[in-house]
């Protein structure tokens, strides 16, 4: 974990970042260590998500890189966890906010700016279909 920051160990333990977390893989992470106190699910729309999963995963055809977009929206509905969701809109404060009651003040932070481009033609009314039943709790 290159550009991960040690820490003390009192507020937050462990970060785990994965493109492709399934709930297999997520129940094998709790039983190891215990069930997180909280999970996070992030994630970006289906025209930002296919131009990042093309660059990610060279060797996948754009058909699987769509059926696993679906995939892991609808495993949402297995993990669970508050939701965030990656968009050009979303500054530092944005994620200060979100991962609030930890203290950043008096932490150096690296510089965040949105990076992303849109593929529309690649996506699909499924990729849709599942994204805006998450992006539904992300709106309450």
């Amino acid at each position: 974990m290159d550009n991960t920051f040690p820490g003390t160990g009192t507020r937050l333990d462990m970060v785990y970042k994965q493109a492709t977390l399934g709930p297999g893989e997520y129940q094998a992470l709790s039983e190891m260590w215990g069930a997180p106190e909280r999970a996070i699910f992030c994630f970006r729309e289906p025209a930002g998500y296919i131009v990042s999963a093309a660059n990610k995963f060279i060797y996948d055809t754009v058909g699987y890189l769509q059926e696993l977009y679906v995939r892991l929206m609808n495993s949402y509905w297995e993990i669970g966890g508050d939701v965030f969701e990656y968009t050009p809109e979303l500054t530092i404060s944005d994620y200060f906010s979100f991962l609030d009651p930890l203290d950043f003040e008096a932490k150096w932070t690296p510089p965040f700016q949105f990076e992303g481009q849109q593929d529309h033609e690649n996506t699909t009314s499924k990729m849709y279909d599942a994204y805006n039943r998450v992006k539904e709790l992300d709106l309450s």
